[in-house]
Formats: C-alpha cells, structure tokens, sequence
C-alpha cells in the first residue's frame, strides 16, 4: 500500500478564486496607444475644465458669502460703537483708560497665555485622550473670568462717586464684549462651517478659543455689573439712610 503524503502543490494561476489580470490583452501597437493616449487626453482636458468651472464658482460662492459675514459683522460694530456714544452723553457708560487697561487684558494675557503654556502652543496635541477639548477649554477661562473679575474691581475702587464706578463698569461690560465677540465675528466670516477646506492647526485651536472666549466674557460681564449693582446699592443706603420713625 502507498504511503500517504501532502498532496502535490498546484503550478497553474488560480482560476475562479482569485483571478487573474490579463495583462496581454492591454498590449496595443504603436497606432492603438497612441489613439487610446489621444482620447485619454481629450478625456481628461472636458473633466478638467469641468472641475476648474466648479472650483471657480465655488471660490466666487465662498467670497461673496464672506463679504456678506464681514459686512453683518462691522454693521454690527458700528451699530454697539453708536450705542455706546449715546450712553456716553448720557454718562451712563464711561471708557475710563486706566481701568480698561487693568480689566480687559487681565482675561486675554491669562486666557491665551494659558492656551498658548498648557496648550501646547495652540496645537490641537492638547487633545486629551478622551476628546474634552472644549471642556479644557472652558477650564482656563474659567481661570481667567476670576482674574479679570479681580482685575476689574480693583481698577475700579478708586473712582470718585458711585455714579462714574458704575458708568466705568458698563465701560469694562461693553469693551470685553466687543473685544471677544468682533474677534469671533471674524473667525465665523473667514472660516464658516462646514470646513469644506480644514483650517491649519493653529486655527482648529483659536476658532473654538474665541467662541469660548465670548461665553466667557459674557459670564463675566453679567458677574461684574452684578457685584457692582450690588455695591452701588449699599453704598447708597449707607449714604443716605433711612429716615427714623418718630
């Protein structure tokens, strides 16, 4: 009886299973290869001047809605700038440059700072590993609300009267709000979702920044004319006192 062994390996191409590229059918003469590399050309040159016709319409689309974002977004500027003259005339907001410069860039330097120190110098390696960029983010501002909170009534303990400390704050209120929400208004102009083009690593950084910024600020500008609401009562009471009953 034979002894049994491995079956002999196969020498012929796989058939059916895996299949095989039949390489001499693509063999042309010089005439065929140069007509299929004619018609190839002729193929690609409709197609490219398909997709350049769409580029083209797609970068006019893109700068016209962009002058349309920058002009809603300076309409807007100007219109808080007039707003912001007529509480002036009406000594209802004052642009105090002592206390604006102590308040406002307390939030900016520690915010950024931050992002620029423990952010890796605004690359998106910040990242954890879970995903939580925006929720690190709104860590540091966090962080810098309670530096500019601090900032913002130490610069104003100093003002005469209690009337020109509050017109001082809603100086504070309305410049950090125009500060971080211009800033966003530009980064929503010139790099609007959806990212058809993803923005460079540093923007996929500064954009979300600058939206947490404006949350941030307008946190903090309701916290400050709170306290100083507050305080403008009290120091009126204690000015002026109730009159005695008999």
């Amino acid at each position: 009886m034979p002894a049994s062994g491995p079956a002999p390996a196969r020498r012929t191409p796989p058939g059916h299973g895996l299949g095989r590229t039949l390489v001499e059918l693509l063999a042309l003469d010089d005439a065929a290869r140069a007509h299929r590399i004619a018609a190839d050309q002729l193929r690609l040159a409709a197609t490219r001047a398909v997709v350049d016709a769409a580029e083209a319409s797609a970068a006019a689309d893109v700068l016209a809605h962009r002058a349309e974002r920058i002009a809603l977004v300076a309409g807007g500027a100007l219109l808080a700038g007039a707003l912001a003259l007529l509480l002036i005339r009406r000594r209802v907001l004052r642009l105090d440059r002592r206390v604006l410069l102590v308040s406002i860039p307390a939030f900016f330097v520690v915010y950024y700072g931050l992002l620029a120190t423990l952010g890796q110098r605004f690359s998106p390696s910040l990242l954890p590993a879970q995903g939580n960029l925006a929720g690190q983010m709104v860590r540091y501002g966090l962080i810098s609300m309670l530096f500019q909170l601090v900032a913002s009534l130490w610069a104003l303990r100093n003002q005469p009267t209690l009337g020109e400390r509050l017109a001082a704050a809603n100086g504070i209120a309305w410049t950090g709000l125009m500060s971080t929400m211009v800033v966003a208004g530009l980064f929503w102009a010139f790099f609007p979702p959806p990212y058809v083009d993803l923005p460079g690593p540093l923007w996929l950084v500064l954009i979300p920044a600058a939206l947490v910024a404006v949350a941030c600020a307008a946190i903090n500008v309701a916290l400050t004319l709170a306290l100083e609401v507050i305080i403008f009562a009290a120091r009126a009471w204690m000015r002026v006192p109730p009159p005695l009953d008999p």
